[in-house]
């Protein structure tokens, strides 16, 4: 957030690229470094804002998109903190979308379904999804003529094949 970053928190990098080693094959640690140091000191004005506390007010998405839209002559003014932040909002926050397909599983996969294949499992999954997103129901849910009509023609345990849908 806009506030570490001017209190220089954490101090160095050190702890990131120790902590996620590739991150030196991207960037270099160093000059990272210098680039954090001068992010620190950087005048509101350079990012288009009036005072010290409308810059701290800013979201932490709003901040990096101001500092990555700042280029100097060579590009961007600060391109290896841009790779390590690029990196640090790449990381997912929270595990709850394997919690939830997790969750998922061990409703739908159980003594009574144990062999249920994969293929099915993520058919039932993206329809439980599809009814989420479409705010429907089992009994108002639409699906295209399109694909009622081939299921109408499937034989028994025949494989429906096409990606139309």
């Amino acid at each position: 957030i806009p506030k570490n970053v001017r209190e220089r928190t954490p101090p160095t990098l050190q702890l990131i690229f120790s902590t996620f080693p590739t991150l030196r094959n991207a960037c270099d640690p160093a000059k990272a470094e210098t680039e954090w140091r001068a992010l620190s000191l950087l005048s509101t004005e350079e990012l288009g804002l009036q005072t010290e506390d409308e810059l701290r007010l800013l979201s932490a998405e709003t901040f990096w998109v101001l500092v990555l839209k700042l280029k100097s002559s060579a590009g961007l003014l600060f391109p290896n903190v841009a790779v390590v932040i690029t990196f640090i909002f790449s990381l997912s926050y929270s595990n709850a979308i394997a919690e939830r397909v997790f969750s998922f599983l061990k409703i739908n996969r159980n003594d009574r379904r144990n062999c249920l294949s994969n293929d099915v499992l993520l058919g039932l999954m993206r329809t439980k999804f599809l009814m989420k997103n479409t705010h429907s129901t089992a009994a108002t849910i639409k699906f295209l003529d399109k694909l009622i009509d081939r299921v109408q023609k499937v034989r028994a345990n025949a494989v429906i094949v096409g990606d139309e849908f």
